[in-house]
Parts: C-alpha cells; sequence; structure tokens
C-alpha cells in the first residue's frame, strides 16, 4: 500500500526517530540545510511501539549521496543511543539493503552494527572516510550478523581493513555479486571458487603487490591461489572485471580460468608506473590472444578494455579480437584516434554482426603529433551506434 511504499526507502534515520514520543527527541543544530534531531532522556521499552511499527517497513537505507535536502538527520547520541539500549534488539526486521557512501561519517561507524540484520542481501559501501579499525570492527560485526549478503561492494578500502574484509567473503556462502577495492586473500579465492551462486566478480584494486605470491606470480601461481576451473570451480561465474598496474596479470588469471565469460572488463592503468610502450604492447598482445582462444570466444558479449596502453601507431596487436563473434558492446582505449581507420571499421562490423555499441576513447600523448580525431562508418547502428569519445 502507500504507507509501506512511503517507508520502504528511507535516506535518513530521522523519521523513524520522530514517530517515537514527542518528549524524547528535539533538534539540535543543523547540518547544514538539514535539521538534526536528537533524544532529550534515556530509552525505555515503550518509547518503541510506533517506531517498530514503522521500522519494519523499511527495506533499504541509503547514506551513499547528498541525502534528501530539508530532511532530517540524526545525531550521534541517537546511535549511540540504540547501540547501548537494553534488552538489545533487532531495530530494521526487515531491512534488505545498506548503503552507504557520501554520508558516511567516521564517529557513526562504530554505531552501525546495531542496525544491521540477517535479512540484508545488498551492502554497498565506501570507506574513504572510515577509520581502519572501527570499519575491521564493522566489517567483523557482518560477517557474523549478515550471513545472506548476495551483493557485496566495498570500495577505497584501505591496506589495514583489506584482511578483515576476505574474512568476511569467507562467511559468505549466498554470494552472486562482488567488488571489493583490495585484492583477494588465498582463502577467500579459495572460497569463491565453490560458489554455485556467483555470477559477477570485480576485483576493483589495482594488483601490484600481491602478498601471498612470489614478485612475479606465474599462471601456476595463480592456479594454486584458486584461480582455476578445475573441480568445478567458479561454475555460474559470467562477469570479471580487473584492475591491475600489470597486463601479464589479468593474462595469468583469465588462462587458467575458463568460465564462459558474458563479459570481461579490464583497467589497466600504469597508476603512475612508468612502463615501455613495446613491454606494454607484448602484454597487451598476451591478453588479447588469451581471450580470443578462451572458452569465452563464442560466449562474450561485453568487452571493456581500459586504459591507453596500445601502440601509438597501429592496433593490429587487438585484431585477433574479432575472432569474439558474439560481441555486442566493445569498449577500447587507444593512444592515437587515427589508427581506427575505415578499413578498421569494415572489419570490425563484419566480424562482430551483432555489435550495438562501440565506445573508442582516445587519449593521446602529446609525443605523437596526430590529428584527435576518429573515422566512423555508415555501417554503425542506431540509436546505439558506435561512439568515439576524443
Amino acid at each position: 500500500n502507500a504507507l509501506d511504499q512511503l517507508w520502504e526507502l528511507q535516506w535518513t534515520l530521522g523519521p523513524l526517530v520522530k514517530v517515537m514520543p514527542p518528549d524524547l527527541w528535539t533538534f539540535t543544530n543543523s547540518n547544514g540545510n538539514n535539521p538534526v534531531v536528537t533524544f532529550t532522556r534515556p530509552l525505555t521499552e515503550v518509547d518503541f511501539v510506533r517506531f517498530d511499527y514503522y521500522a519494519s517497513k523499511i527495506r533499504f537505507l541509503d547514506f551513499s549521496g547528498d541525502g534528501v535536502p530539508g530532511a532530517v538527520e540524526i545525531h550521534e547520541d541517537v546511535l549511540h543511543a540504540l547501540a547501548l539500549y537494553r534488552p538489545s534488539r533487532v531495530f530494521l526486521p526487515n531491512i534488505q539493503e545498506f548503503e552507504f557512501g557520501k554520508r558516511l561519517l567516521p564517529r557513526h561507524l562504530r554505531y552501525y552494527p546495531c542496525l544491521l540484520n540477517s535479512s540484508i542481501e545488498t551492502v554497498t559501501m565506501d570507506l574513504e572516510k572510515a577509520n581502519a579499525l572501527e570499519a575491521c570492527a564493522l566489517v567483523s560485526d557482518m560477517s557474523k550478523i549478515c550471513p545472506k549478503i548476495k551483493y557485496l561492494r566495498l570500495s577505497n578500502v584501505s591496506f589495514q581493513p583489506a584482511r578483515s574484509i576476505n574474512d568476511l567473503v569467507v562467511h559468505l556462502s549466498c554470494l552472486e555479486w562482488l567488488g571489493v577495492h583490495s585484492f583477494p586473500t588465498l582463502a577467500s579465492v579459495q572460497h569463491l571458487g565453490t560458489l554455485r551462486s556467483l555470477s559477477t566478480w570485480n576485483i576493483e584494486g589495482y594488483m601490484s603487490y600481491i602478498p601471498c605470491l612470489s614478485p612475479r606470480p606465474s599462471q601456476e601461481d595463480f592456479q594454486k591461489m584458486g584461480f582455476t576451473t578445475e573441480n568445478g570451480r567458479f561454475a555460474s561465474l559470467t562477469a570479471l572485471g580487473i584492475k591491475s598496474t600489470d597486463w601479464d596479470y589479468p593474462h595469468s588469471i583469465i588462462k587458467g580460468m575458463q568460465c564462459p565469460f558474458e563479459s570481461l572488463s579490464f583497467d589497466m592503468s600504469s597508476n603512475g608506473l612508468s612502463v615501455p610502450v613495446d613491454e606494454k604492447v607484448a602484454a597487451c598482445t598476451r591478453l588479447c590472444e588469451s581471450i580470443s582462444l578462451h572458452a569465452c570466444r563464442t560466449t562474450l558479449t561485453h568487452l571493456d578494455l581500459d586504459d591507453s596502453l596500445y601502440h601509438p601507431e597501429h592496433v593490429d596487436h587487438i585484431e585477433c579480437l574479432f575472432k569474439l563473434t558474439a560481441l555486442e558492446t566493445v569498449r577500447l582505449s587507444i593512444t592515437n584516434a587515427s589508427v581506427i581507420d575505415d578499413a578498421w571499421l569494415l572489419q570490425a562490423s563484419a566480424s562482430w554482426p551483432r555489435l550495438q555499441t562501440l565506445s573508442i576513447t582516445c587519449n593521446m600523448d602529446d609525443a605523437y603529433d596526430t590529428p584527435r580525431s576518429c573515422a566512423t562508418h555508415p555501417w554503425m547502428p542506431q540509436p546505439h551506434g558506435a561512439s568515439c569519445l576524443c
């Protein structure tokens, strides 16, 4: 009904506090344009009669954006009082999704466990502002309280809580979508490979130094870690995304993981590292050849290759990707737009008959005096046709 829909998604707990007895709360100093509510006395069980009724209707709690202008925010003291209230209670019994981000305040982090519940299936958190120790504590509590998480995305993770996050991952048996801004531990990779539910995995922290592997890990090293489809591992994985400072890492990983991928995404930014062009091209060639010979060559519909680590004079080394005949979306980042000419586009149109979107991002190095333009051709379908962003 309309009341259920009104309460289903909340950007703040302020409205929930305001349904409690009026002698319990008052407004304090505003937070920018938003009023802030705080408690004026200790909590009692009677205070929760209307609170519980409306709290049961909340399914989604979203602290990720700027919130709603004029919405009532809660003071830190409110979270503190709820967290310490005895007898303990489940404050949000039907909550399914938590999203914390831009409005995640470090001093509030210690109190968030009181809002968690076993019904939660989706967690999205940006930990950029989080205190490492308190982030570790929150993640540790999640591993005990929220075993049914299906969608987990944690970004801007510092080195300190990374192990706690991987400890959380190994306690989740229902994961379908995982994106964590840190490289997985040996235990987490071993666990993820056994999940029949996992369909999407984004390794979002740039791989540079991997503690559990040698300084220059080989394909065999990654397979021993668990990046393999032997013995039925990763049985349902169809989408993989990897960020790395080294092209050889994803090359070694996907060679061992012969999944029927539908989506592959690689962000290969050098992240400030100086790598010779020839070395980049050779590594890029190995990766592209691995994809073209992979078990996914007839199933892959989405391919995203980033960053601008291609040869400044030609794209011959990525033409093996024309073997991927099922592609519908292709996103490429190249150094020089002029190397994509009509001949290349005609070959692409013949090789990728299902193509709906072609996005070519050009980031030309000042060292090469070439036009900042990109050829187009009438074969491109509309309105989702190829786009060239130079």
